[in-house]
């Protein structure tokens, strides 16, 4: 573990830091975490989705969440039914309060994502909880919205 210094911070270089599938089906690599430097409040990480990929459905028990989009086209699918659709690209942010069902989809079946993410939960995954009864509802919505996608038509929102 590398811990914050004396004079309180942290730098997590580029490249560093190993990607793991976390459990909604994302690779991250945690970069901020108390693991990592000792963070007391907060985790952070990057999140690389490949082309055509979909997170699994969950939410943070406690934690609230920011995602800003680096690179790719992506989905938010929101709510109790994830009846919510919240498009995201290069340089939007989005807020997630805890507690809120959700699932990421990548609408490119060519191009990756990369995002960073910034949680209220200091070991970055302790307070996900997956949502099995909800994947079907994310695969039937991912490939609509990836087939509008492809078909260079904006996904209808919802």
């Amino acid at each position: 573990m590398s811990v914050i210094g004396d004079d309180g911070w942290h730098l997590a270089r580029a490249g560093t830091g190993d990607a793991a599938q976390g459990p909604q089906g994302q690779l991250l690599t945690t970069t901020i975490s108390q693991e990592i430097c000792g963070a007391s409040q907060l985790g952070a990480g990057l999140v690389h989705m490949p082309p055509g990929h979909h997170s699994r459905a969950h939410l943070h028990r406690d934690a609230e969440l920011i995602v800003h989009v680096i690179e790719g086209n992506a989905v938010t699918l929101l709510g109790e039914r994830l009846e919510r659709v919240v498009f995201h690209d290069p340089g939007d942010t989005l807020f997630i309060a805890p507690g809120v069902p959700h699932a990421a989809v990548n609408l490119s079946r060519s191009h990756p994502i990369r995002a960073i993410e910034v949680r209220g939960d200091q070991c970055f995954n302790a307070d996900v909880v997956p949502l099995p009864e909800l994947d079907e509802i994310v695969g039937h919505a991912a490939t609509r919205l990836q087939d509008e996608f492809a078909g260079d038509a904006r996904p209808t929102e919802r």
